[in-house]
């Protein structure tokens, strides 16, 4: 396993003309994982060593990449040399160094015939040269590329969640292709000695069963026509019809909507602050009650104290007289106070009199200030239960209308969704009519190779084995009894179930054991493979469903989820180190104990903490 020749990818940075900028992300030999928040660069960071290894998308205009010109990727051959193969951001040529020797031009382009450019410098490498394989069921053949290696290799996170099977790209012109390619992968085997033939019986037939099929399907969409639609001509005029009706109503519920969601915000701060005036209200009526009596008590220590002051006034006068009650002489009298006793009596109580009246002075301004405060807050408070009510009573007479507008586009989508589907098969008709004409008038080309594209039973069934054993692995649900479908989506039925009717975290799963399976398959076996795998996203199943764009999550994602499939997928990750490098890029957290067999790369988004991202 040592001596299979492969790929290690040490170093990607970014760079301009000045040296002004740099941005660098390092790879372990074995496991690199790269995580952190989105919008981070993970993607862009697959895409661009896609885009190093020679692919000639374009790469994302991101504002981050702005103050870098080139990209610049160091990797080592097994063979001893190690590279660093330079690109300008927009594409191009590479400017390649081979052991720090000085730079030369390698071509993006592949070209058998010559060692000058990347793809066939790296198949030479990699003992992958004069390849050819087959590109449709003719036979025609075409010089396997590199590229053709490395879209088995790097998968980005468009791909790994869809449902075309990991061995094609989901372009049908190229099937044929991708079938070949991952078979020689898995037997080492190219179809150079296949012998390209066409046969004109072939053809025809070929043909023949086209046009049958199309024709029984142009049946079936005629006869729901002539039963379901008759009225199929109108169906134009009266899908705009409901379109409009649809969009006149829409219109009114989201009037209704907003004018409600404005009454019941009304309605909320109007019972607020009658509830507040309310309690105001009864607050200043007790307040008034008691003020009212401390009043009383006034008045009556005034009343009291004066007839105080009186008696000691008369008192006073009548010292040396008789008694203005009894009548008896003044030797009489038995009481021993002086006269001036009785004097500084009634004195004290016109003193006590004065300041009682002056608290009096003070509590009728209190009184009086505090009426006015009550009359004030009776007056809102009357002011706002009467808006309630007449809020209430608008709310009311709205509901009627929002509830007519529900019960008639209750009506109007059935009728809507069987105009779409008259409409539908109206479409259906004529592009079928138009297939089988041009079917009847195609002419053979060429002949028809009797070669068939795709695995051998036993080779499927080997290769299916293996991607059960890393599903194992990694404690994915189930009995992982795996089989590999060769006639149908060229892709793996797992306990039953096809692979590409899983939600997008299961395929994504499936989709990275799948070619995890592909490079311990190709490795332990000394077949072709470079011995790299990178991978963005195949953790998508962890996402939050209420943050993430890929949504809410299926039931057999939230299976997965649940489970500890992430450790144990990253721990066997980690251990195949001596089969080849992989790198992972996700947005989910590391477990704990990641660090332990990994590299770990973290973007944070956040400037002030870590690495913000990769530019």
């Amino acid at each position: 396993m040592a001596a299979n020749p492969s790929i290690r990818l040490n170093q990607l940075a970014f760079v301009n003309r000045t040296g002004g900028a740099r941005a660098e992300l390092p790879f372990s030999d074995s496991f690199s994982f790269v995580f952190g928040a989105s919008n981070t660069g993970k993607s862009f960071a697959v895409k661009s060593l896609d885009f190093m290894l020679g692919g000639n998308r374009e790469l994302p205009d991101i504002i981050e990449r702005r103050p870098y010109e080139r990209a610049i990727l160091e990797l080592s051959l097994s063979s001893g040399e190690r590279l660093s193969l330079e690109r300008a951001l927009a594409g191009g040529d590479f400017s390649v160094s081979i052991n720090g020797a000085e730079s030369v031009v390698f071509s993006a382009r592949h070209n058998r015939n010559d060692e000058a450019n990347l793809s066939n410098y790296l198949l030479n490498r990699l003992k992958m040269a004069d390849k050819e394989v087959a590109k449709d069921k003719s036979g025609t053949k075409k010089a396997l590329s590199f590229r053709d290696i490395v879209r088995l290799c790097i998968v980005d996170e468009t791909a790994i969640q869809s449902e075309t099977s990991p061995a094609e790209s989901g372009e049908i012109q190229f099937a044929a292709l991708e079938r070949n390619i991952f078979k020689y992968m898995l037997t080492g085997v190219d179809d150079a000695a296949m012998i390209t033939q066409l046969k004109p019986k072939d053809f025809s037939t070929g043909r023949n069963a086209q046009v049958g099929l199309l024709e029984g399907m142009l049946a079936e969409v005629e006869s729901e026509i002539s039963d379901s639609f008759p009225d199929i001509d109108d169906l134009p005029d009266e899908y705009v019809a409901v379109q409009d009706e649809l969009t006149e109503l829409e219109k009114e519920m989201a009037f209704v909507r907003d004018s409600s969601r404005e009454k019941l915000e009304n309605k909320a701060r109007l019972v607020v602050s009658i509830n507040r005036d309310q309690q105001r209200v009864n607050d200043i009526s007790m307040a008034l009650e008691n003020f009212e009596q401390l009043k009383r008590v006034y008045d009556s220590d005034i009343a009291r104290l004066e007839s105080i002051e009186e008696a000691g006034f008369l008192l006073g006068l009548n010292m040396d007289d008789a008694c203005p009650v009894c009548g008896s002489p003044p030797e009489a009298h038995v009481h021993k106070h002086a006269l001036s006793e009785i004097e500084a009596a009634r004195a004290a109580a016109e003193i006590e009199i004065a300041k009682v009246k002056a608290h009096g002075i003070e509590l009728s301004a209190t009184l009086k200030d505090t009426s006015a405060e009550l009359e004030r807050s009776g007056q809102r408070l009357l002011l706002n239960q009467q808006s309630l009510t007449t809020l209430e009573e608008d709310l009311a007479a709205g509901s009627p209308k929002s509830a007519d507008s529900l019960r008639r586009i209750s009506e109007i989508i059935p009728r809507r969704d069987r105009i779409n589907r008259g409409l539908a098969l109206a479409r259906r008709q004529v592009e079928l009519t138009r297939q089988i004409a041009d079917l009847k008038k195609k002419k053979q080309t060429r002949r028809h190779s009797n070669f068939q594209a795709g695995l051998s039973t036993q080779i499927a069934n080997d290769f299916a084995v293996q991607v059960g054993l890393v599903l194992q692995e990694w404690g994915f649900p189930g009995e992982c009894r795996t089989f590999f479908d060769t006639e149908g989506t060229f892709d793996l039925i797992i306990d039953g179930k096809r692979r590409r009717d899983n939600g997008k975290g299961v395929r994504a799963i499936t989709h990275a054991a799948f070619k995890v399976a592909l490079l311990i398959y190709c490795r332990s076996r000394g077949l072709p493979h470079p011995g790299l795998l990178v991978m963005d996203s195949p953790l998508i199943t962890y996402r939050d469903p209420i943050q993430s764009k890929g949504g809410d999550l299926a039931d057999d994602e939230e299976a997965i989820k649940s489970s500890d499939l992430r450790e144990r997928m990253l721990s066997h990750l980690g251990s195949l180190g001596d089969l080849g490098q992989i790198v992972i890029f996700d947005n989910i957290d590391a477990p704990a104990n990641v660090a332990d067999f990994a590299q770990i790369e973290v973007f944070t988004n956040n400037p002030a903490e870590g690495r913000q991202g990769l530019l």
